[in-house]
């Protein structure tokens, strides 16, 4: 999993670099998105039978006024055809409790909340 975490770090480097003279009047500029969709392709192609991946899916929020860039690459299944939309649906596992932790962790680091208060403080 460490490369798709530098997958996603690169991508979202390349899109905020990119992004600003590439992306304008409300719309994605479709060199952009390709060259998005390529990376994902191509990290799909490279990695996908050694980490056993069907697809991937990339959502980039750039700024509140331009629409979200929605990538999807692969199948939804493991050696199926159906290609996976941007409504496909994932099952993330235990993920969410990485998720959790760093909700917690931004709140208390604004202040808004500290971990070591009593959990019935917040409930």
């Amino acid at each position: 999993m460490k490369n798709f975490g530098e997958l996603i770090l690169a991508v979202s480097l390349s899109t905020f670099v990119a992004a600003e003279p590439s992306i304008g009047a409300g719309r994605a500029d479709s060199r952009l998105v390709s060259a998005l969709h390529n990376e994902l392709a191509t990290y799909l192609r490279a990695r996908g039978a050694k980490e056993h991946l069907s697809s991937l899916s990339l959502a980039v929020s750039y700024r509140p006024d331009l629409p979200t860039i929605t990538i999807t690459d692969g199948t939804t299944t493991y050696g199926g055809t159906e290609p996976v939309t941007p409504a496909s649906l994932y099952q993330i596992g235990s993920n969410t409790k990485a998720f959790t932790a760093v909700a917690i962790l931004r709140l208390e680091a604004q202040g808004r909340l500290s971990i070591d208060a009593p959990l019935g403080r917040y409930l």
